[in-house]
Formats: structure tokens, sequence, C-alpha cells
């Protein structure tokens, strides 16, 4: 959880810093992870405006107050994104019984979809750019194109620490005496900090082989299951299944 405050025209000194905090605390509490709250303070012809914007995993809320005294807007504002958000909630929980209802009395089948990633879906981009979609973004996985070497790349994360699977580079040796029937590829470790992407070692990088309809039952039948990479073996080639969300996976071959 991360509170900016800023201001307009005003100094926030430690007594409106504290004042805020003790404040909007309760009402992040109401929001699942949240991500960050930035308030704006401003004075203009003697008004005192007040700005609240939350964003987190259930979506961005935005709220403006204005009084004719600092703490009357800063109270307003807190208020309203007290009882907006309460509202919400309240609508959220209302829509998931909804939901277990409707599919434990056999009226509400949904087939989850499978979406084929092409070559135009896959957008350029460094590592960094990757790191940082990924980081900002619900999936656990991306698809890319490294923008210094044009190799098609998976980002996926675990926890804190970023996995990239890449095509390992075959030298000339390689080259003339290997079969060509297999792609080879390398799972780099990656860490995250002070906007710096770096590599702290290797992964094995062996995968199961196994059918396209054996690999779509396992992802489907595993909800916890955020991604599969396998061996198809019916082509020999690299495939990888991963879940855009609830109802549809996406499904690239190498």
């Amino acid at each position: 959880m991360e509170i900016t405050i800023t201001g307009k025209n005003i100094k926030i000194t430690a007594g409106i810093r504290d004042y805020i905090n003790k404040k909007i605390t309760k009402v992040i509490s109401d929001l699942e992870h949240p991500v960050n709250c930035d308030i704006i303070l401003e004075v203009e012809k003697k008004r005192h405006i007040t700005e609240v914007l939350l964003s987190g995993d259930t979506g961005r809320f935005y709220f403006k107050k204005n009084a004719d005294d600092l703490y009357k807007s800063i109270d307003s504002v807190i208020h309203a994104a007290h009882l907006s958000i309460k509202k919400f909630k309240e609508k959220q929980k209302d829509h998931k019984f909804r939901n277990k209802r409707t599919i434990r009395r056999g009226k509400f089948t949904r087939k989850i979809r499978v979406k084929n990633i092409e070559v135009k879906d896959i957008k350029p981009m460094t590592v960094e750019e990757a790191v940082l979609q990924l980081k900002y973004i619900r999936q656990n996985i991306l698809v890319f194109q490294n923008a210094k070497n044009f190799q098609t790349c998976v980002l996926f994360k675990r926890m804190e620490e970023y996995r990239l699977i890449q095509p390992k580079r075959s030298s000339f040796f390689s080259f003339l005496f290997s079969s060509r029937k297999k792609k080879s590829h390398i799972i780099l470790l990656l860490s995250y900090s002070n906007n710096k992407v770096s590599k702290i070692g290797k992964e094995k990088s062996g995968f199961d082989s196994i059918s396209y309809s054996q690999a779509y039952d396992k992802i489907v039948g595993r909800g916890d299951l955020n991604y599969l990479i396998f061996e198809n073996s019916d082509s020999g080639k690299i495939n990888i299944f991963f879940r855009i969300n609830k109802y549809l996976i996406g499904y690239y071959e190498y």
C-alpha cells in the first residue's frame, strides 16, 4: 500500500499528513489488494479542494469534494469514498452469490475458450518494459517479442521473481550437426529492483511431452495452474497454454 499526498498552493504539514493517513486507511482496508492511493489538496479562491484516486485489483475510484475549510473537504471526500466503496463491495458480493446459486441449480455453464496467439498479436518490447507491464496487470504471464534480438519470449511471474523463456541461440557447430527437429529453449531467472532488471540465474528447460488435448485438460482441470509449457507429442514443437482470465486461455506454438 502506498499513499501519496500532493499539495497545490498549500504546504503539506506533518499534521495534515497524519490526519489524512488515519482517515484514508479505514477506506483502503475495504479494497482487495490496493495498489496505491493518490491524494491532491488544492486551494483555489478560498475554496479547499480535495481529490482522491484509489487504484486496486478491483478497479479505480476517483472522488473530488470542496469546502471552505481544508479538514471539511478532506472529511467530505473520504466519507464519499467510504460510502461508494461499501456500495460497490455489496454489489460485488451479491453478484458472486447469484452466480453460485445459478451454478448449483445447473442453469449456468460457461465453456473455457482457447485464443490462438499469432505473430501479429505479439508486441515488440524490451525485457524491462515487459517486466513493468506484467507488474501492473492482472496476468501472471506475457508473450512478447524482444525488441533487441526479435526473439519471441515468454515472461511469467512467481511471487516477486520473474522467469524469462527464450529460444537458445545455436552455435554454428550445433547448427551443422543437430537434427533441427526441436527448438532449444532457456529459462532465465530475473529480479526487478530500482527500475532495473538483472539476471540472477538459470533453470532447466525440460518440458513434458504430451498431446494438445492432454495439456488442455490439465490446465482447465486445475484452476491454480496459470500456465503450462509442454512439448507437443504430435508436432514435436514447444507449446504454451496460459490463463488470460477465468474463461479464456491463450495458446502459442513456438
